[in-house]
């Protein structure tokens, strides 16, 4: 029995995944691009009043192609906002900033007398937001997603006293170095700090990630790359490994077995009194 439960222990340790972790100097930050996708509803805004902006906080913008960006009206007053953006792998915002909802000519709404006056409420909720890897190799399904991309499905409702949301994020590259080489892959997972700015404070004026916000009304996104890779690496102990020390259990057991039979031997002969 003891020698099976120590084989099964072995075994199971040989088939056993071991994951290691280990930091790295991420060369790729400023040189290679990123690909930044987003899925927002705004649930108490039109659509004619959002416009979508983008600039960057270190170094020079550089789009690496057409941004695609839709709005979609839902339900009236809601709308959803979705898209993607192509850019450097530097430090930046991009921002869903809303429109006066009294000032002339907003947008494509006619300036018409008698209608009521629209309350900017910049509530919404998050049902994507990645920063993909432009090198084909994040997978279309990211293992714990909730860690990866923790603003995934996230709702923020917010009081019309509150005139900026911002979102603080820290990209970490991970790889995930697997067992299997052709199923290893990359994923920009991230951190975030949120941050409800109200309208009084906007009166005079707001310094985030290097830009200043006065007077206006929307959320924001601001973004840094860690310069720090993350790599997660699987490790197996070794088929060589795994004889050898199934080996050793045996011949271990198999000495043991013979001591213990020697003992035994030599006991009953000093009970019985007997000589060889």
């Amino acid at each position: 029995i003891v020698v099976f439960l120590l084989i099964s222990s072995e075994f199971a340790q040989y088939i056993a995944v071991d994951v290691n972790d280990r930091m790295i100097a991420d060369s790729t930050v400023g040189v290679s691009d990123v690909k930044i996708e987003f899925d927002l509803e705004f649930s108490k805004t039109p659509c004619h009043r959002i416009n979508f902006s983008q600039e960057v906080t270190k170094g020079t913008l550089h789009s690496h192609e057409p941004e695609h960006i839709t709005k979609e009206p839902i339900e009236g007053r809601s709308c959803w906002v979705h898209g993607s953006i192509v850019t450097d792998k530097v430090a930046g915002s991009f921002r869903f900033m809303i429109d006066d909802a009294n000032a002339e000519n907003v947008g494509t709404k006619p300036n018409i007398p008698g209608l009521p006056e629209e309350i900017t409420d910049i509530s919404h909720k998050i049902n994507k937001l990645a920063y993909i890897a432009t090198d084909g190799m994040q997978p279309d399904v990211v293992e714990d997603e909730e860690l990866a991309e923790p603003l995934n499905g996230q709702v923020a409702d917010i009081t019309t006293e509150i005139g900026l949301y911002q979102y603080n994020i820290q990209v970490v590259p991970t790889y995930h170095n697997k067992l299997s080489k052709s199923d290893s892959y990359h994923v920009n997972q991230y951190a975030v700090v949120e941050r409800q700015i109200p309208n009084t404070q906007l009166k005079t004026g707001v310094l985030l990630s290097g830009q200043t916000y006065r007077a206006v009304k929307g959320v924001v996104f601001t973004y840094d790359f860690y310069p720090i890779m993350l790599v997660r690496e699987e490790s197996r102990e070794g088929i060589f490994e795994f004889f050898t020390n199934l080996c050793a259990i045996v011949g271990g057991s198999i000495t043991l077995l013979g001591l213990i039979e020697q003992c035994i031997h030599q006991s009953t002969k000093v009970l019985l009194g007997k000589k060889d």
